[in-house]
């Protein structure tokens, strides 16, 4: 990792420190992110996006969720920024937490600032949305590679954390089998999904 990368997430990570502490009552008063701090943000995340490497997705969701926590919203527009950096590296369904006037029947945000945003953002988009049944939903990229896989083979096996979408993913994949069979006028359809529910409890404990 570059020295400015690291340099930029410990400031960040300094002034979500002083944050909690403040929270907790051990310190008073916090340190505020400053406009060269929130500017050298967005320049190195514009940087890190472009070239889309899977290995940077958690620096880059770890410096978006620093930044839209601490930074004055009032005072800086980080939304757009933000959809765009979310879409680039597959995760247009994390940037509908950003924008509140997200249309969720047409799966569109707003309008960006500039046009070859709309057109990146949108193309972005439209890898990863699927139909069921005349909806459209919006898949993570991770999400996306499970639907195809359940696409091309018969049998597939899927280990990721839990909240990575996998049960969603697969849920929409048998409601459209589903679709597909009444439409066929079959009957049957078998469907055979293991899950380790230890797992879950223990995640949920």
């Amino acid at each position: 990792m570059e020295d400015r990368i690291k340099k930029i997430i410990s400031e960040w990570l300094e002034i979500d420190f002083f944050a909690i502490a403040n929270k907790l009552h051990f310190i008073k008063g916090t340190k505020v992110a400053d406009k060269k701090l929130i500017f050298k943000t967005i320049r190195c995340l514009d940087s890190i996006t472009i070239k889309h490497d899977e290995k940077d997705v958690n620096l880059v969701i770890a410096l978006i969720a620093l930044m839209w926590t601490h930074a004055d919203k009032k005072e800086y527009d980080l939304k757009n920024v933000i959809i765009k950096f979310l879409s680039r590296i597959g995760y247009p369904t994390s940037a509908i937490i950003v924008d509140d006037d997200y249309n969720k029947e047409k799966c569109q945000f707003t309008s960006l600032n500039s046009w070859l945003d709309e057109l990146t953002v949108g193309f972005n988009q439209l890898l990863n949305e699927v139909e069921v049944n005349g909806h459209v939903f919006m898949l993570t990229d991770f999400q996306k590679k499970i639907w195809t896989a359940m696409d091309t083979n018969r049998l597939i096996g899927i280990s990721a954390p839990t909240s990575a979408g996998k049960s969603f993913v697969i849920l929409l994949k048998i409601f459209l089998e589903i679709f597909h069979m009444k439409k066929k006028a079959k009957q049957f359809i078998t469907i055979l999904h293991i899950m380790d529910i230890k797992d879950i409890i223990h995640t949920m404990m």
